[in-house]
């Protein structure tokens, strides 16, 4: 199983976590179908939630803080300097939603929009690296930004972050550095800008059936692609997951 204990390089996708209306409901949820163990922080860390998979960090779950807040992913991106990257993030056209904010010593993070109104994070690690699991089950395996220009989005992610593109593989995945694969953009007006992720499990097609039986829906149903079985569903709440059997980082 891919892990790791070292820092994430600067505009790497590195956490996800999401905020619930009933974290027990959906520690329930996602064990099932992700096969995620969990760790409660305690109240000192407002009640989040570390999932891990044996023993390995990846992703978080906690409470909505407000009553109007989206029950939705949020996708982080490493960064070497919190504050140059919320300047660098207003400088072309994003928005900062959370400013820099120290995370009980194990980290700064910030959330901020990108230049199409998606959120994400940035987390400067300190020492806490996000996520130790991936390309493996139970951890992060692909990130896909869905907005309405791809153009406007490769213009701001290359400028806030150490990425390339090539179109090698469709009409465009990010890189960082020349070779290694970050994500996937592209180009649709069906539903809000997004970042879809997916996580890696054992069998998608079980999965999906475990998170239909545990009260999700299906948005894409989980089918045989060139890589393996690959699909999307929603949770209880509404919040998009995708789900694959594949190894597509």
């Amino acid at each position: 199983m891919p892990t790791r204990t070292d820092r994430w390089p600067a505009g790497t996708p590195c956490w996800l976590d999401i905020s619930v209306p009933d974290v027990a409901a959906a520690k329930e949820f996602y064990g099932a179908v992700v096969g995620w163990d969990f760790e409660d922080q305690g109240s000192d860390m407002g009640d989040y939630v570390i999932a891990r998979r044996a023993g390995n960090d990846a992703a978080g779950l906690g409470p909505l803080q407000s009553p109007d807040q989206p029950t939705a992913w949020m996708l982080y991106f490493a960064v070497d300097d919190i504050g140059a990257s919320i300047q660098a993030v207003r400088d072309n056209g994003g928005q900062v939603i959370m400013d820099r904010t120290e995370m009980a010593g194990i980290g700064n993070m910030a959330v901020v929009a990108d230049n199409q109104g998606v959120a994400i994070g940035l987390w400067d690690a300190a020492p806490m690296i996000g996520a130790q699991v991936y390309n493996e089950p139970g951890g992060l395996v692909w990130e896909q930004l869905v907005v309405p220009d791809v153009e406007a989005a490769r213009a701001f992610y290359t400028s806030v972050f150490p990425l390339d593109f090539t179109d090698q593989f469709g009409p465009g995945v990010a890189l960082r550095g020349t070779s290694d694969t970050i994500a996937g953009f592209s180009e649709s007006t069906d539903g809000p800008p997004r970042w879809d992720c997916f996580l890696s499990v054992d069998d998608a097609v079980k999965s999906e059936a475990i998170a239909l039986e545990h009260g999700g829906s299906s948005v894409q149903k989980v089918e045989l692609a060139e890589w393996g079985h690959l699909g999307v569903v929603k949770d209880p709440w509404g919040a998009r997951i995708g789900i694959g059997d594949a190894n597509l980082g």
